[in-house]
């Protein structure tokens, strides 16, 4: 009975540690008090069966105690003492399995009684770890909540902040880059990304000076070209395109009105902006074809005239792109035509370096 007992217990899932302890506690005390009345039932019955025994023992030396009167009546008496005895043994045997009847009723009580308050037990840890999980629950996503919160309103903060700034930021880079384009021709510095700096037009002259006039030299010399006509033409072309570019710089400060009379800072920016339009008119033609600019160029009636016309168009082309964009900077450069010593009939055309000359 009592390793049932244990079974059914050790059957039942602790939930908490807390919990376990008092059950095994209370475990113990309805252990000791099933075993006490257990023990004490026991006592009693044995205490009765020692009672009947000794009665019957009493009663048989009665009897063996009493003078024989005869065959009959000894085996009367003997008949009577075993019915007595067996009514003695009914009896005791009635009131053992009564009192194991009680016993056992008690024990299921007891049992039945322990499993109530296992199963209240359990129910109530049970509903203590329910209503510890859902708080903890609602405190984390009341702590979650307000971490959104927060977050959303730091991004929206950092958001703010971050368009400010790519605004201030556009608004610097505009003024600069207003300032870098006004300042790029107004004074002595080059830029290094300029096409047309002064340094970068000094290296186009000499390619054209010792590379492209090489090639078509060599073919205006097997055409039997006049080098003297070539020379001239030359001085032409890059006088013509100097006197255009002369005329193009008018038109711009006449668009922009007289800056001389007056100073003040407007007007320094009104004249800076004016430059910056030269400038732009100087890419504009670097970036152009070369072949489209209406360049001037004289009929040539010698000896294989188209083959001549085809060597000097390309020749006319080159000097008058070039021949504009240097009339164009600041200050302007043309070939230093008169440091040249020309000898007739050479093909040494072309001054060895450019040079500034009046605007």
């Amino acid at each position: 009975m009592k390793e049932e007992t244990n079974k059914q217990q050790s059957d039942q899932p602790a939930e908490t540690e807390e919990a376990e302890k008092e059950h095994q506690e209370e475990k113990h005390v309805q252990e000791d008090k099933s075993k006490e009345e257990t023990e004490s039932s026991k006592a009693d019955m044995k205490e009765e069966t020692n009672k009947q025994q000794s009665d019957q023992s009493l009663s048989t030396k009665n009897g063996e105690n009493k003078p024989k009167s005869g065959p009959a009546e000894t085996e009367e008496a003997e008949n009577e003492h075993q019915e007595e005895k067996h009514v003695q043994e009914d009896k005791s045997k009635e009131e053992t399995e009564s009192s194991k009847a009680d016993m056992k009723e008690e024990t299921n009580k007891q049992q039945s009684d322990q499993h109530v308050q296992e199963d209240k037990s359990k129910e109530e840890t049970e509903s203590s770890i329910t209503d510890m999980k859902e708080e903890t629950n609602k405190q984390q996503s009341d702590h979650l909540t307000q971490m959104e919160s927060y977050y959303k309103e730091e991004l929206k903060k950092k958001d703010s902040t971050i368009k400010k700034i790519r605004k201030e930021l556009k608004s610097l880079k505009d003024r600069l880059a207003q300032d870098m384009a006004v300042s790029i021709k107004t004074g002595d510095t080059e830029s290094m990304n300029d096409p047309v700096s002064k340094t970068r037009l000094t290296e186009m002259y000499d390619s054209l000076k010792l590379e492209k006039w090489t090639g078509i030299k060599d073919l205006l010399k097997s055409n039997k070209t006049s080098p003297e006509f070539t020379r001239i033409l030359v001085q032409k072309t890059f006088k013509e395109a100097a006197e255009e570019m002369i005329r193009k710089k008018q038109q711009i400060e006449e668009t922009f009105g007289s800056t001389q009379s007056s100073g003040g800072q407007g007007n320094q920016k009104v004249e800076g902006y004016r430059k910056l339009a030269v400038h732009n008119l100087q890419l504009a033609l670097y970036h152009s074809n070369k072949d489209l600019l209406k360049s001037p160029f004289p009929k040539y009636e010698g000896e294989k005239a188209e083959d001549v016309m085809v060597n000097l168009r390309r020749l006319t082309s080159e000097c008058y792109w070039l021949g504009c964009l240097i009339a164009l900077n600041n200050p302007p450069l043309q070939p230093d035509w008169e440091t040249q010593h020309y000898m007739k009939n050479s093909w040494d055309i072309f001054p060895q370096r450019l040079k500034d000359c009046d605007k």
